[in-house]
């Protein structure tokens, strides 16, 4: 049975209330969700947009939910929250932060692009920051000649018992890899991805592993978001990759700028059956 927006709006509310969510505002008119109010974190703001795209007969979410917290947190006490939380994360405790207007800046030297990750995670959930920006370069100890970076990610791969390193090809230039081949799922392609990025001496990672048997839902979005990226002129989608895996689009890859950036991920977030967005595009400072 269809619902009707009233019904959509019904639901939704019954499942943020269910999450602990009961504060945020929300109102649907012809199947588009537009929720706003107030969260504390990045963090928060991401997973109440989760919930939503979930609740049948919503084609698409419009997210005004302003991240702040009680009272004013001046970017100062920000950095030094984040500060607090890193420091005792290894690889992660000597990255300098600023943070101007709640957009949090990361600035510092790391092992992988596997702690950019992580340091990116941990930011997100701290009270008052609205945007992540990484300036994050790999150590230069860390800096290897493509035919030695080639050979460890190959073994990090191989040691993946799901993985088959045959039908996995592995290019590398100037710390930039492409992996390409075939793997039997998209988790597949992901763990490759996951392997590939905590190798020491990797840049950035574009992920072009084709899914044999991935599930067909999975397998059109897939595709919808592809086309869509494709179909952008001022997007640098060739250096993109995206799979989807039980309706999360994963996305990554590097683009020039953080507005190309945030466009692939309102361009995934918009296709229909695409419940969450997890962007792990990278921007390259030129």
């Amino acid at each position: 049975m269809k619902l009707n927006d009233s019904q959509v709006k019904d639901a939704i509310m019954t499942a943020l209330m269910k999450d602990g969510m009961s504060d945020i505002n929300v109102n649907v008119r012809k199947g588009i969700a537009s929720i706003w109010g107030v969260v504390d974190v990045l963090d928060d703001r991401n997973k109440v947009e989760t919930v939503v795209k979930r609740i049948p007969g919503v084609k698409k979410v419009e997210n005004k939910l302003v991240i702040s917290a009680d009272g004013e947190i001046g970017d100062d006490k920000i950095a030094e929250m984040i500060s607090k939380k890193l420091i005792d994360k290894p690889g992660l405790d000597r990255l300098t932060v600023e943070v101007h207007k709640g957009i949090a800046l990361l600035i510092g030297n790391i092992d992988n692009i596997d702690q950019e990750r992580k340091a990116m995670i941990i930011v997100s959930k701290v009270l008052g920051v609205k945007e992540i920006i990484s300036k994050l370069k790999i150590k230069d100890e860390h800096k290897k000649d493509d035919a030695t970076l080639t050979n460890e990610i190959e073994r990090a791969i191989s040691l993946e018992e799901s993985l088959d390193l045959l039908d996995i090809r592995t290019q590398v230039k100037d710390g930039r890899v492409i992996l390409s081949g075939t793997v039997d799922k998209a988790n597949q392609a992901i763990l490759a991805e996951d392997a590939a990025s905590a190798v020491k001496g990797v840049r950035r990672i574009t992920n072009k592993l084709q899914a044999i048997e991935s599930g067909g839902q999975d397998n059109r979005l897939t595709k919808r978001v592809r086309i869509l990226l494709a179909q952008q002129p001022h997007i640098n989608n060739e250096n993109i990759s995206v799979f989807v895996v039980a309706g999360t689009a994963y996305l990554s890859g590097e683009v020039y700028t953080p507005g190309s950036k945030k466009a692939a991920e309102v361009l995934a977030a918009s296709v229909p059956g695409i419940l969450r967005v997890i962007n792990n595009i990278q921007v390259e400072h030129h």
